[in-house]
């Protein structure tokens, strides 16, 4: 049995007076010995805790499939690194930290992803540093400025891809592959709005950006690879909306009020014969569909959610353990909070619930 060493570190760059939050981290080598890095906020004060355990929750749930629970768990890739003997899996974490100040944290988190091949991913979330509420592009801009400034980035992306292409050599090797490939590509960036839902937040920007144009097979022939515009906060200022703007300037803004099941972290209970069970969710939606999970807090066990929205806004969320329907939640959307009700699956119970940011 390989033997796994686990190490504490405390990032020395992090403890600067410019930090807002310690970001410590956790390593571990997997069986091919391959290092893995994954960051641990760490609180300064008793104020920034719920903000910290927030965002702990969402990114160990969201990259390693792990419940977030106080200090460190020896375990913490144990759901996402290859299995002994065997190759696929994701491994060779690491993180890049683009603002940590007090007003909002931004982090992208990147991982190798083995299957049939081995693939690299990336990923950026951007949290509130005063609740850890995770920060969409829907919490940022109203739907109107969305489709407007989103028009614009995708037009910068397609101009790049036109430069590209207008410069290409007819008669170098791979131009028809990759004129293909990019005129293809620039298909994505005809419509309104953003063209993909990625951004990463600095001190004093926005950086918009997309995925490359390529898959697995063309990747070699990808010279442009990834798409990524700067705007600064004054740039973007006109388009954001009241709660983009409060995020952004760091005041306080209440997020119960403008709820959005946008890969948002809820808490609340299930009460239970006058005796309220504590859980939390992760859920999001997606043309008509919802999906995600959800765990009590004694048990911190993950449990898959699907379901639908109704005409009426209302939700049917079933949720399933070893692939059998074990019960199904009916909420509605009241201000900022789902309400309603868990059911067994033949409806002859039924537990108050309430969930909200």
């Amino acid at each position: 049995m390989k033997f796994f060493v686990y190490v504490f570190l405390l990032t020395i760059s992090s403890i600067c007076s410019a930090q807002n939050f310690v970001v410590s981290e956790f390593v571990q080598e997997d069986q091919f010995e391959m290092e893995s890095k994954f960051p641990l906020l760490v609180a300064n004060d008793k104020r920034q805790l719920d903000a910290v355990v927030a965002i702990n929750t969402y990114l160990q749930y969201k990259f390693l499939n792990k419940v977030y629970k106080n200090g460190i768990n020896m375990d913490l890739f144990s759901e996402v690194f290859p299995p002994e003997g065997e190759f696929s899996g994701q491994s060779e974490f690491d993180y890049t930290v683009h603002a940590n100040n007090d007003r909002f944290f931004c982090i992208t988190i990147s991982y190798s992803a083995t299957g049939a091949y081995t693939e690299y991913y990336h990923a950026t979330h951007s949290f509130s540093a005063k609740t850890g509420e995770h920060i969409v592009l829907n919490d940022l801009f109203s739907s109107e400025s969305k489709e407007e400034l989103g028009e614009m980035v995708s037009q910068t992306f397609k101009e790049e891809i036109e430069t590209f292409l207008a410069q290409l050599d007819e008669n170098s090797e791979y131009a028809f592959e990759q004129k293909d490939m990019y005129s293809n590509c620039m298909n994505r960036y005809d419509g309104k709005g953003f063209p993909s839902d990625e951004f990463e937040l600095t001190d004093s920007s926005i950086v918009f950006t997309d995925e490359r144009c390529s898959n697995h097979a063309m990747a070699a022939l990808d010279d442009l690879w990834s798409f990524a515009t700067e705007m600064k906060f004054d740039a973007v200022r006109s388009f954001l909306s009241l709660k983009g703007e409060a995020l952004i300037e760091g005041k306080t803004w209440n997020s119960a009020n403008a709820i959005d099941l946008s890969d948002k972290l809820l808490k609340g209970s299930i009460k239970v014969n006058d005796k309220s069970a504590p859980i939390k969710a992760i859920i999001s939606s997606y043309y008509g569909r919802v999906y995600g999970t959800y765990w009590y807090d004694r048990h911190k066990t993950p449990i898959s959610l699907s379901g639908e929205i109704k005409e009426n806004g209302s939700m049917e969320i079933w949720e399933e353990v070893d692939n059998k329907k074990t019960g199904l939640f009916k909420l509605k959307p009241s201000g900022g909070v789902l309400e309603g009700s868990w059911e067994t699956p033949d409806g002859t119970k039924s537990f108050p619930v309430k969930l909200e940011l």
